[in-house]
């Protein structure tokens, strides 16, 4: 990024009310300002700034005056707050983590309260709230003054970059702890072996393949019902759903290359997945024939048959079993299954 350009950010950011409120679309009056500069989007998207905000946009941008978009929100001269009342609220903290200049105070399952002299009246603790316990109210009648208005602006974006920086210290010491404690994974158990990285990334592969096998079929059907429903243009959604398709696809075929060389893997090692499916194959066979033997034996009443039969039964079952398990073993073992 240039000087320049970083010059131009940090001004159009100066001019913005910093109370964070996203009515513009972006997160934050930072990233609005980046927009602007970037020529990402128009000047006018700021309710809370109002007309004066939208006029120092327009000079430091020298682009001509345009309406202010009122779709994004209300303008309010006057000092606006959030109030919690108290006696309803569950302490799920969702607004505390919504609150952009953390001027919310509380802990989980207590209460919790805004400090007002902090609170921006961005709105944005209202949403989620699931009790509905938060409304933003007017301090006073009397608009404020361009002094306030300045002064009320630096407090916000003070308070705001101290939460960012909280957070990111946050968040770095908490990659910090998975790290070290990836690490003492990896030191406690063996590495990998070449033959578990393949299975490994057989069910990868698999899992990814059903991901987005499932997301092509979703898309799809909800393309179906809004066309349905709301003629219109939606080749933007074809073009997604094409893509998803290939993406599919080709997780397909990977999947597919992968299981043929654990079938491989299996023949090189051992008994062929065919010699396995046939040894199965000829257990269950063998006994079938055995009870339909020592059934035709209890029909004709045969003692002697059905006492030989029951004992032979029980080592076709046996064998049979053991048969069908060295195949579902050796099969697990490479991330296949029986219908593969």
């Amino acid at each position: 990024m240039s000087s320049g350009n970083k010059q131009l950010i940090s001004l159009l950011n100066d001019a913005l009310p910093q109370t964070q409120c996203e009515q513009c679309g972006f997160k934050g009056c930072l990233p609005y300002a980046e927009a602007m500069a970037a020529g990402e989007a128009l000047y006018n998207r700021c309710p809370p700034g109002g007309e004066d905000t939208l006029a120092k946009l327009t000079q430091i941008l020298g682009q001509p005056v345009i309406p202010l978009d009122t779709s994004r929100g209300t303008h309010y001269p006057q000092a606006r707050v959030a109030i919690i009342r108290e006696d309803e609220c569950i302490g799920c903290t969702k607004c505390i983590q919504a609150c952009p200049v953390d001027a919310i105070l509380g802990a989980a399952k207590l209460m919790h309260t805004v400090i007002a002299d902090e609170c921006s009246g961005c709105e944005l603790c209202v949403a989620p709230c699931p009790v509905d316990c938060i409304d933003i109210i007017e301090v006073n009648p009397i608009p404020l003054t361009l002094e306030q208005r300045e002064q009320r602006a630096q407090q916000y974006r003070h308070r705001y970059d101290n939460r960012n920086t909280r957070l990111a210290r946050i968040e770095a010491e908490k990659e910090a702890k998975r790290q070290a404690r990836r690490q003492r994974l990896a030191n406690q158990q063996p590495s990998p072996t070449p033959q578990a990285d393949k299975e490994q990334a057989l069910k990868q592969a698999k899992t990814r393949y059903n991901l987005l096998h499932n997301q092509h079929k979703q898309a799809r059907a909800a393309l179906a019902r809004a066309q349905k429903h709301q003629p219109g243009d939606y080749s933007a959604q074809e073009k997604l759903i094409a893509q998803l398709a290939v993406e599919a696809e080709e997780a397909r075929a990977q999947v597919t290359a992968l299981m043929e060389e654990a079938k491989a893997n299996i023949a090189a090692t051992g008994p062929s997945l065919g010699e396995l499916k046939k040894a199965a194959a000829t257990a269950a066979i063998a006994l079938a024939d055995g009870q339909t033997a020592y059934q035709a034996a209890v029909e004709s009443n045969d003692t002697n048959a059905i006492r030989q039969w029951q004992l032979e039964l029980t080592k076709l079952a046996t064998a049979n079993a053991q048969a069908q398990r060295n195949l579902e073993q050796a099969m697990q073992a490479h991330g296949l299954s029986l219908d593969s």
